[in-house]
């Protein structure tokens, strides 16, 4: 990806809460699925897919402006 695109990603990460940036960073940086992420983790799936799912509609709306 672009630079700018990932140091886009990396500040809005930075923004969110801790269990938010734990969810979001096992998606991006080791490629876990929401289900991955739910059995590693003490979160439950619909959780973990709700986290990276308003993550990727942000990043939407950021650039679809």
């Amino acid at each position: 990806y672009d630079k700018h695109i990932m140091r886009d990603v990396y500040d809005l990460l930075e923004t969110k809460s801790p269990i938010q940036k734990e969810v979001i960073s096992l998606y991006l940086k080791q490629e876990y699925t929401a289900k991955s992420i739910s059995e590693i983790t003490d979160y439950s799936y619909s959780r973990c897919y709700k986290i990276i799912h308003r993550f990727q509609q942000e990043l939407r709306s950021m650039y679809n402006e």
